[in-house]
Order: C-alpha cells, then structure tokens, then sequence
C-alpha cells in the first residue's frame, strides 16, 4: 500500500492497483487545510517510511512515528529542524504571504529532511524574503536527533532513492535532479513536463528503468498535499 498524511491530520491508505484511498484513522496531528485552521506546531507535516515504519512530522518539526493499522502517532523526539515560522498563506502587515517547503524520505538506512521558509508576493509569487536558507538535515529515526548536511537548492520538494542515488523534483524549476546526501549539492538529470504540476510525492518503482520514479503526489495552485514529502502551496522562491 501507498500511504499519504492528510493535512486534517489522519493516515491515508491508498490502493495503487485501483487508487481507492483508505482513511486508516488520525495521527493525533492537528488540522492545518487552510489558512484559517489552527495551524499550530503539532499541524501534520511531513510523511515518510523507512524499513517498513512510517514517520511524520509537525509544524514544530518532531518525529513522530506512525501506526500502520490505527493510524495513531508516537512522538520519537524533537529533530531539531527549524519549526515552520507562520501559517502556510497567512498574510503578513506588508501584505507579503508566508510559506515554506518540505521533503521528507529515506535513504543509506536514514531519514533525511529538506526545508526552507520564506515569504512571497500574493500576485507575481516572487520571493520577498528568506526565513530559513534550503537545507538538507539527516535524521536519526531512533532519537529523532539531527545533523545538517550542509545547504541546498531552492524548491526541492519530493525525493527517493533509486538503486543508491536520491533523485529529487525541483518544482518551478521543472527539473529532476541527483541529491547528494554528503553535501546537499544538486546535479541535473533531465527537465520534466512542465503540465505535471507540483510534485510532493514520489516512491521507487521495481521496473529496470533508469530513473524508476513513481510520481503519487500532485498539487495545484493555493492547496496543500500529502505524500512521502508534502506541503503547501509554494511559489518560487527564487523567482
């Protein structure tokens, strides 16, 4: 099964044979669908599976790892990423709107975590400021302690590692690419389909392709989505 973390909180199960979604039950993480949620530090976040356990993130960026069956949420501990500064699309007093991007995936035995914040003009989607520099972290699943890779490129969003590279999706940027889990540096692969939308879901696929991605999460223009990585609706930053 595919597993998503609806931005309500609770664990979706999905078919991939049929693409019917299962509601497994809540996380215990809060609802953030909209601006006008609560959207406080325990908001569900981020979604990812390592060695057959999935693990999530809050707004506050614990680590959390998540019942398959129940769908229930244990707190692991915090990682020590910096917690999302603002409500995705709440607006700032110089009209500014704040957002920030997110993946979360596994690879090398490890979980591993891009972020970035900043805010961005509601009508030309141009970044106005950076509140936290793209990063690359690595994450400790035991203790969710973690150690900073080093930093890394704007508008990282999905990743997933096939046959040893980590192939991540560079949205506006309409570009696959190789992240490197020594330093965070990234080197292009190939561009993608530009219609494809907002990539913020992948997994590795068993076919012998060279590039054996399955894309599973998609999203438009002012909402938000789950999958292995997520989040909101996020502009360019370095538009």
């Amino acid at each position: 099964m595919l597993y998503t973390l609806a931005v309500g909180g609770d664990l979706d199960a999905i078919d991939p044979a049929t693409g019917v979604t299962i509601d497994i039950g809540p996380t215990g993480l809060a609802d953030c669908t909209s601006p006008a949620s609560p959207c406080g530090p325990k908001s569900a976040n981020a979604l990812a599976s390592l060695a057959g356990v999935i693990y999530a993130t809050d707004f506050a960026n614990n680590l959390y790892r998540v019942n398959a069956t129940t769908g229930t949420a244990t707190l692991v501990g915090p990682t020590g990423i910096p917690a999302v500064p603002a409500a995705p699309l709440t607006v700032n007093p110089d009209g500014t709107l704040n957002g920030f991007e997110q993946g979360l995936f596994s690879a090398d035995g490890m979980l591993y975590s891009t972020f970035q914040a900043f805010t961005f003009d509601a009508m030309t989607f141009a970044t106005k400021s950076i509140l936290e520099a793209p990063t690359l972290y690595r994450i400790n699943p035991t203790t969710g302690a973690t150690t900073v890779v080093g930093p890394t490129d704007l508008n990282l969003e999905a990743a997933a590692e096939v046959r040893g590279t980590v192939y991540a999706f560079k949205d506006f940027d309409n570009q696959i690419v190789t992240l490197n889990l020594a330093n965070g540096r990234t080197s292009l692969v190939h561009s993608f389909d530009p219609a494809l939308g907002f990539v913020t879901g992948v997994a590795p696929t068993p076919e012998p392709t060279s590039i054996a991605l399955m894309v599973i999460g998609v999203i438009g223009l002012g909402l938000r989505g789950t999958g292995p990585s997520r989040r909101s609706r996020r502009p360019d930053p370095g538009s």
